[in-house]
């Protein structure tokens, strides 16, 4: 008895095994690279926060052109310009990203925008090409929480694009901290655009992508006066602080003390904010500084930071 059902159970794990296997999409090159096209080399994509995408729903399922399933495609290039522009005037793309729903997962609906749609529960089957071959990832399951995983795809599209426009920026300067305190050291990199600083950006040190980054701190525009220069990003134990020397107005110079908290997976909070004010010109001895407290009763967060005071 024991013996049969042993067979009984291991024919049974048989049938799940080839059941899976099957609802497993074989796909090749081809077929991806189709789907990217999808109504052909006039496809229209979107530029969505640095990044094209095919608008609405994406390439949907056809039996025709597409017969795999719903797909998302998203296109990573260098020189985004065009708000919407066809495929074939595309140039330079870095990545390509395509999530797809397999059919399997679809239902049908006449009355709907879509002819076919998700399930309650699927998964996407997710595919990353960056100019060789496309290669599969791990898959992204979706159970009742659509909009969140919707929301976090793009939010990696978007950091992904940040990676390469910014590709012609130089480092500048670079510091080693565990800023999200998952044991791994990542790179607080001082970036440089021609002449001048651009911006901070957080590297994280496992997945070398861009965690945060901010661009206010160059910025000239809150002010007529320009930054005189970064000199230096001293780290503690939970904290780094951006030493750097800016100018209040037209006949102040200033030395700015901006000290950012650090928590595990979240973004640098700003805590303490010290400006040390001196006038333009030669200085009597021993002449101490004006000290101004910049901080303001709001949250501010690292990527939020604008190095001004008022």
């Amino acid at each position: 008895m024991k013996k049969k059902v042993v067979i009984i159970n291991a024919l049974l794990l048989s049938l799940v095994t080839c059941f899976a296997n099957a609802e497993r999409l074989q796909v090749d090159d081809k077929q991806l690279d189709n789907l990217v096209k999808c109504d052909g080399v006039n496809t229209e994509y979107s530029n969505i926060d640095g990044y094209y995408t095919i608008p609405d729903f994406g390439c949907i399922y056809d039996g025709k052109n597409n017969k795999l399933g719903n797909a998302m495609v998203f296109l990573i290039t260098s020189n985004l310009g065009e708000e919407s522009i066809s495929l074939k005037n595309i140039n330079n793309i870095k990545e390509k990203y395509i999530y797809l729903i397999p059919f399997h997962y679809l239902v049908k609906n006449k009355n709907a925008d879509v002819l076919y749609y998700e399930k309650d529960k699927y998964i996407y089957e997710v595919y990353v090409n960056n100019g060789r071959k496309w290669e599969r990832k791990n898959d992204v399951i979706v159970n009742g929480n659509s909009v969140e995983v919707v929301n976090n795809i793009h939010d990696f599209m978007s950091k992904r694009s940040v990676l390469f426009t910014n590709a012609e920026a130089k480092v500048f300067q670079k510091y080693k901290f565990d800023v999200n305190k998952d044991g791994v050291i990542d790179f607080i990199n001082v970036n440089k655009k021609g002449n001048g600083l651009s911006s901070i950006s957080i590297i994280d040190g496992q997945t070398k992508h861009m965690l945060y980054e901010n661009k206010e701190i160059f910025n000239p525009s809150f002010t007529e006066c320009v930054y005189s220069s970064f000199d230096n990003i001293s780290i503690s134990k939970n904290n780094f602080t951006l030493e750097y020397t800016t100018c209040s107005d037209s006949s102040e110079i200033g030395h700015r003390y901006s000290t950012f908290k650090t928590e595990e997976n979240k973004e640098p909070v700003l805590i303490q904010d010290n400006y040390l004010i001196y006038p333009q010109g030669e200085l009597p001895p021993k002449y101490k500084p004006k000290k101004v407290n910049c901080m303001s009763n709001q949250i501010i967060r690292f990527s939020n930071y604008a190095g001004r005071c008022g």
